[in-house]
């Protein structure tokens, strides 16, 4: 496994060591809150919100404060649905992006859905539909587990 990187850090692109970060299956009812994003990686794509954790920031408030910043509306995190690796490397082979993504299920709270900051477009969808998106399968696979959470969580609220 070749994990070379650049010499010479720029930033967020080709980075010295995994950049810690967030991101959300934000859950409404039975739709999912897909946006596209506005910066790499990942320009111009659908995807789930999230981004960076700034310093002494806990999980749970960088993906509070990224939901607020991306799409203006106030979520509750209630659980890690999964920790997924995104690397993305260039054609000579170093590691152009290293992030280290913790996926949380987040339940709507209040706000008006509106796209913001790394967000240019922000669209509740009906769990029926995210097929039609092209989501890259390991997003894919993180929304269906939220999705499941979601349910479970669910449940055991209209238990108590």
């Amino acid at each position: 496994m070749n994990i070379d990187t650049k010499e010479k850090s720029e930033g967020r692109r080709y980075p010295r060591s995994p950049i810690p970060a967030v991101g959300a299956v934000v859950v409404k009812g039975r739709d999912v809150l897909l946006i596209v994003r506005g910066n790499d990686p990942g320009r111009g794509r659908w995807s789930i919100p999230g981004g960076a954790i700034l310093l002494g920031e806990s999980l749970e408030q960088a993906v509070v404060r990224e939901i607020t910043e991306e799409v203006n509306i106030v979520v509750e995190p209630v659980g890690l649905v999964k920790a997924v690796d995104r690397i993305v490397r260039d054609e000579e082979g170093h590691i152009i992006y290293h992030y280290i993504l913790m996926d949380f299920l987040c339940l709507y709270r209040s706000g008006n859905l509106r796209a913001a900051s790394d967000a240019t477009k922000a669209r509740w969808v009906r769990e029926s539909d995210i097929e039609r998106y092209d989501l890259p399968e390991e997003t894919r696979e993180v929304i269906r587990k939220g999705l499941e959470m979601a349910m479970s969580h669910d449940k055991n609220q209209n238990a108590k």
